[in-house]
């Protein structure tokens, strides 16, 4: 596939470090980065090579903790460099919503930064219904992501101007409409589930999610504290 050709949509997101597998097995300590550079296609899954930086001390104490890590079969260096080393994880990968979203085929990762404070990625996609479909697969999982910049600003108002999917939209419209931001509350979570047909669980986490992408995107925060 000629991604040059087809890549139109270009979408920066942060995601916390433990809400997908790769992060929580790699949860870089404070003082070491790390640079995705990209994920190999193998026989079982998928293999991922990342430059880390830091200093040797700290490396060794990441690297014997991650080969301790019963999903990890092996991590070992392929390349070094003034202080960058260039690594590859073989890993058991398990079902995981956002790395499944992420290797669908629709979906090319121009880059991605992991610290001690979160992951950051900058995802290309070749028009605007693959975008939607990575967002709503991450949504249908409960995948925490937040979106930080949008590179088409047509797709931006289709899903909102801050990060929100329609469904987030429509339920933190009716919240407050009906006054469940009011002090008191003049509705509650179950009649407001009733309203739009849906569980209490699920308009709960619709107006928990929702509120949490305005913060962040009006707060402009670089990543989602994990």
């Amino acid at each position: 596939m000629d991604w040059s050709k087809l890549v139109t949509i270009v979408v920066d997101i942060s995601i916390p470090t433990k809400a997908f597998e790769l992060g929580e097995i790699l949860d870089p300590p404070a003082g070491l980065e790390i640079e995705l550079v990209e994920f190999v296609p193998v026989s079982d899954g998928t293999i991922p090579y990342f430059w880390i930086e830091s200093d040797t001390k700290l490396f060794k104490q990441f690297e014997q903790r991650v080969r301790a890590d019963e999903r990890v079969n092996d991590c070992w260096v392929e390349d070094a460099r003034k202080g960058r080393r260039l690594v590859r994880l073989d890993w058991d990968r398990q079902s995981d919503g956002f790395l499944d979203a992420l290797t669908s085929g629709e979906v090319m990762i121009q880059h991605g930064v992991g610290t001690n404070r979160g992951w950051r990625f900058q995802l290309h996609f070749r028009d605007r219904s693959a975008a939607a479909e990575f967002q709503q697969k991450c949504v249908d999982t409960n995948v925490p992501f937040t979106i930080l910049r949008i590179s088409d600003p047509e797709w931006e108002d289709e899903f909102g101007q801050y990060g929100l999917t329609e469904a987030q939209l429509e339920a933190l419209h009716l919240a407050r409409e009906e006054g469940y931001f009011e002090d008191p509350r003049e509705i509650t979570l179950e009649q407001l589930g009733k309203k739009l047909g849906i569980t209490r669980q699920a308009v709960s986490y619709r107006i928990r999610a929702g509120v949490k992408h305005l913060i962040d995107a009006t707060l402009r925060a670089e990543y989602v504290d994990t």
